[in-house]
């Protein structure tokens, strides 16, 4: 599976359901790498993001419900049947399918968040990583 994510020095994702920062450049990032591929996300992340598809992607919604308008996925087993999928949040959705040799595209975001959602990333290899002045991006194997 291929992850991607954006985290805080302080290991946040979101506050209150929204990104805590505003990257352009991270955003591109996230639409050059997932645009014309099947994303996979949690329900909440879904909610974060206007409960609308983002456009040129199959999106897909990991939920116990089904979820109106959006393709849904009840059983969180079935999700690695979508080899080449990128999984985009959340900080559980992740943990439940983080397995060794996963790909996981990481934007560090350089700020501490303090109150927002956190997320445990996994042990990594890192394979690639080009620094600017507020983030890093890198490519990582999950050990």
């Amino acid at each position: 599976m291929r992850f991607i994510l954006a985290v805080s020095t302080d290991g946040k994702i979101s506050i209150g359901g929204k990104l805590p920062w505003n990257i352009p450049h991270d955003l591109k990032w996230f639409k050059m790498n997932t645009y014309g591929d099947t994303i996979i996300m949690g329900r909440k992340t879904w909610d974060s993001i206007g409960k609308r598809a983002l456009r040129g992607r199959t999106n897909i919604v990991v939920s116990r419900h089904k979820v109106p308008g959006v393709k849904t996925i009840t059983n969180i087993d079935d999700v690695r049947e979508y080899k080449n999928a990128w999984i985009i949040g959340g900080a559980e959705l992740c943990k439940q399918l983080w397995k060794k040799d996963d790909i996981l595209l990481l934007t560090r975001v350089h700020m501490t968040v303090g109150n927002g959602l956190s997320i445990n990333l996994p042990e990594m290899n890192e394979l690639w990583s080009k620094d600017f002045d507020s983030h890093t991006f890198s490519i990582n194997i999950i050990k």
